[in-house]
């Protein structure tokens, strides 16, 4: 016997779990709700989606279901949208501060550092000892929360000896443990707190994200492989899965982290930060700047208010002598983001490397106006070097003339 087609196969996985679920009325918007939970819990993100806004549809008065509407968005990288169900979610339950945790994290990725950080201000002002919104505060403002969250380990301890089987207490446990580096501690703790979400793809992600986020990437690709296990049609799992692999070291890893993002692409061809990452590593580790752009074209044109991909297709474009398509890439990343000192270094180093030295100085600097830090950067990157005896350079980053 031939072995069952996958998309076959997915699909008959995906009814049957409408069959366990549907069973009576389909009016019943808590039943379609359950099936979008266990569709997203076994990481049907798209199906998953579709069954949450049925239910909504039916009753729109569902906090809950605004909040797992945002999850699964979150997976399909649709991280405006699920900004937009998160905020329907908390019109219904503002002190709720998973919602706002979640929230912080996809702004986050849609690069509103000001509002992610409100945010995780909110979810902490409804659960003080909420150790993931500490850190990811903490990190946006470049400060250190070491001392607070060792400070909450006792408080889980006293939880956990009332109620062993509160998962939040678990994770916040296991978070803190991973961030003071005792990873065997930490591990126990996850293993703890998925004990207690069995089969549920979702809280096994959530994990394996956490940890790739605290740079234990090992630990991370043993939980992806295990999320892949249950559904090689996973995206966000290929996609961590590569990110973690390049966490790793993109040199030796560069190979595997690529299969990986293009298994994400090939299986969500939306997943623009997969097609992002797939012209990174084509670009500067691989040499094919031609399908590098064709990669970041297409991250682009899936998110054309990405500043990074237009940033970045500029350098490949320059790479392949392309100089006003690259300069119009540059541009534009300035136009998306004139206050990012990044997008005016990278034109400088462009306009420096085409011996456009005016140019290069005046972006340079504005991008030293908008961060300092962009004088030492100047100094040591070589594409400045023929400007290392230009007065204007040199007043511009403090340096003294070489002799």
């Amino acid at each position: 016997m031939e072995p069952e087609p996958e998309e076959s196969q997915r699909a008959r996985e995906i009814l049957e779990v409408y069959d366990r679920t549907i069973t009576s009325d389909l009016n019943d918007p808590a039943q379609w709700y359950d099936l979008g939970v266990k569709l997203a819990q076994s990481g049907w993100s798209e199906p998953a989606v579709a069954s949450i806004v049925k239910s909504l549809e039916l009753r729109a008065e569902q906090p809950k279901g605004w909040y797992q509407l945002g999850l699964s968005l979150v997976e399909l990288v649709r991280f405006k949208d699920a900004v937009l169900a998160f905020d329907r979610a908390l019109m219904l339950d503002p002190s709720n501060p998973d919602i706002w945790l979640n929230k912080g994290k996809a702004l986050e990725v849609l690069d509103q550092p000001d509002e992610a950080r409100e945010a995780y201000n909110k979810c902490l002002e409804a659960d003080a000892h909420n150790a993931e919104a500490l850190y990811l505060k903490a990190v946006i403002t470049e400060d250190t929360a070491d001392e607070k969250l060792e400070g909450l380990l006792d408080i889980y301890d006293k939880i956990l000896k009332r109620n062993p089987r509160d998962s939040r207490a678990w994770f916040n446990k296991a978070f803190v443990l991973a961030e003071m580096f005792k990873s065997e501690e930490a591990m126990t703790a996850f293993e703890s707190f998925l004990e207690l979400h069995p089969d549920d793809m979702q809280s096994l992600t959530r994990v394996g994200l956490v940890l790739h986020g605290l740079a234990m990437n090992d630990e991370a690709l043993l939980i992806f492989k295990d999320v892949l296990k249950l559904n090689p049609r996973y995206a966000h799992a290929w996609y961590y899965k590569g990110e973690a692999n390049w966490d790793l070291g993109p040199h030796q890893y560069y190979a595997v982290a690529y299969a990986a993002y293009d298994q994400a692409t090939r299986i969500n061809p939306a997943h623009y930060l997969a097609w992002y990452k797939k012209g990174c590593v084509l670009s500067s580790y691989a040499g094919e700047y031609n399908q590098a752009l064709d990669a970041f074209d297409r991250a682009a044109e899936l998110q054309p208010d990405w500043v990074q991909a237009w940033q970045d297709r500029g350098w490949v474009l320059a790479a392949l002598d392309k100089y006003d398509e690259a300069l119009d890439s540059y541009t534009k990343a300035i136009e998306l983001a004139p206050d990012n000192y990044e997008t005016w270094y990278s034109r400088a180093g462009f306009f420096s490397a085409n011996k456009d030295f005016q140019n290069a100085l005046d972006d340079l600097a504005k991008a030293i106006e908008l961060h300092s830090s962009c004088k030492t950067m100047a100094l040591k990157d070589d594409v400045f070097y023929p400007l290392l005896k230009n007065e204007q350079f040199l007043g511009m980053v403090h340096a003294q003339h070489p002799d």
